[in-house]
């Protein structure tokens, strides 16, 4: 349909084509597939797919997992539109973050927040405590290990 919009009337073309989510999954992404009526299991028409090979922007090659031990192959699944609601995956809402754009990222913070001096001195202390209680372990563990009994250092054959 979208080939022949194109050639009669750009303009509308241009308003549908913006109108489309463009995103592409990537390999091994969790996607959504939309199941057709009768194909599903335990009443369920959606269920949760894995992106194992990726065809066009449109059509996806997916592992669909029904329930623990049922799984199947679709291959060339189109994505979910209104010219096609069923047999056709969609994204899920897990996965956003990927597909945020770069000044979304930027704006994101990416340092935790500053350690007051209090703070990092108590921290410090704690962990010179720690390392004083774990050399002690390691002393009592030695102390305590048993020991090998010494070997003699006698030749078979020499009299004592």
């Amino acid at each position: 349909m979208s080939v022949m919009l194109r050639t009669t009337n750009p303009t509308a073309a241009a308003e549908y084509e913006d109108a489309k989510d463009r995103r592409v999954p990537y390999l091994g992404q969790v996607l959504i597939y939309h199941a057709r009526p009768g194909e599903g299991r335990s009443g369920k028409l959606q269920t949760l797919a894995f992106c194992s090979k990726i065809l066009d922007e449109d059509h996806v090659e997916l592992m669909i997992m029904w329930d623990q031990m049922d799984f199947n192959v679709g291959h060339k699944i189109a994505r979910k539109s209104d010219q096609q609601p069923f047999a056709s995956w969609s994204f899920n809402d897990w996965d956003m973050a990927h597909y945020k754009d770069a000044a979304a990222l930027a704006r994101e913070p990416t340092t935790p927040a500053p350690v007051s001096q209090v703070e990092l001195d108590m921290l410090k202390a704690r962990v010179e405590t720690l390392d004083s209680q774990v050399a002690q372990l390691i002393v009592h563990a030695q102390q305590q290990a048993p020991r090998p009994p010494k070997a003699s250092r006698k030749v078979p054959g020499e009299p004592d």
